[in-house]
């Protein structure tokens, strides 16, 4: 196997400490730190940031960071971020997906209830952020008259009809590669 080229982007304040092992790699003469480029803004760098530990604030992403969650459709996969708001009271699941829409934190509107398949991830990840007692409606239907809930206590669950009054939580994705 032959590399005939390699381009490395390194944008960071100080690129010196870099500079030694790029040429190192690359068998090139060091760059002086005050020959290198300067970075160039990007549109994307609030997806270049490496989010916090599962459990903590993402700043500027609208929540609580809640980990990965697989695409399934043809969508890709995303990192979950809940919100901290919560709706007053119980919600039946026409009003829980109609309130989830409504959410807006750090200029993001783009949220939705978790779905069946998430919710799982979300009680793994952040069961400490849910409440503990009750359910927790996902946009899942199960039927046309049931969809499915979530319990962040003990982890099941079931299905119930959709005029049951129930939790809700907000959440919303940001793709990888968006």
């Amino acid at each position: 196997m032959h590399i005939d080229k390699v381009v490395i982007n390194v944008h960071a304040p100080q690129v010196a400490p870099f500079t030694a092992f790029l040429g190192a790699l690359m068998g090139t003469a060091d760059i002086p730190a005050t020959q290198a480029p300067e970075p160039q803004p990007s549109t994307a760098t609030a997806l270049l940031v490496a989010p916090p530990a599962i459990g903590e604030i993402w700043a500027g992403h609208g929540g609580i960071y809640g980990g990965i969650v697989r695409g399934f459709d043809g969508e890709r996969d995303a990192h979950i971020v809940v919100s901290t708001i919560k709706p007053e009271g119980d919600l039946n699941w026409q009003a829980a997906l109609d309130w989830a829409k409504t959410v807006e934190t750090d200029g993001h509107r783009d949220f939705a209830l978790p779905t069946r398949f998430q919710a799982p991830i979300l009680y793994g990840n952040l069961r400490d952020h849910f409440e503990q007692s009750g359910w927790h409606w996902t946009s899942t239907e199960y039927s046309e008259r049931y969809a499915w809930l979530q319990n962040f206590n003990l982890g099941d669950q079931y299905d119930d009809a959709k005029s049951y009054e129930a939790r809700a939580r907000a959440v919303r994705f940001i793709p990888f590669g968006a």
